[in-house]
């Protein structure tokens, strides 16, 4: 969910909330979670009702420029509720869509191993639950076959992300930003 009509379309009456309810009632589901593009909604949304899971961008650009991650990575450590990780493989947003360099991926696309390694692990080291690889199937492998490698990322590794996230494009905004 993006914006705050998307919040009370969702969560009020006749919603895809009451919905989703009723089908966990039915047996038909057994963990309800939603996925996010605002912070401020992820929070509303986590506030209004005891979700299970929460699949957000966990991005290493969007993290350091716009701080757009960490309040809802602690919101949900702190309620329990499941972390799944996407756009970890992003490098930054394009100024214009019509750049796209793969047809899957409206950003920029970390295409660099080495890079794209950092970025993996720099995620996996975040409180998370699960990650997401990118939907473009070259993408997808080169993440999944970085990611079974996986160790910590040091603060040497992280600066180099940070050096890396200075002056790019967030691919996600706080809306006071």
């Amino acid at each position: 969910m993006s914006t705050e009509e998307d919040l009370e379309i969702a969560t009020g009456p006749g919603g895809a909330l009451e919905v989703l309810l009723r089908a966990r009632e039915a047996g038909k589901v057994r963990h309800l979670g939603f996925s996010a593009h605002s912070a401020e909604v992820a929070l509303e949304l986590m506030n209004r009702f005891e979700f299970d899971s929460v699949l957000f961008p966990v991005n290493f650009t969007t993290w350091y420029e716009s701080g757009f991650g960490p309040q809802i990575m602690e919101e949900a450590e702190r309620r329990g509720i499941y972390r799944l990780a996407l756009k970890g493989a992003a490098h930054h947003a394009l100024s214009d869509r019509r750049d796209r360099v793969r047809e899957k991926c409206w950003y920029a696309p970390i295409e660099d191993s080495e890079l794209m390694e950092l970025a993996i692990r720099w995620t996996l080291s975040q409180p998370v639950t699960a990650v997401i690889p990118p939907g473009d199937p070259e993408l997808w492998k080169m993440a999944v076959e970085l990611a079974q490698n996986f160790k910590s990322i040091n603060s040497d590794e992280e600066a180099i992300l940070k050096n890396e996230a200075r002056g790019k494009k967030p691919l996600f905004e706080l809306a006071h930003n």
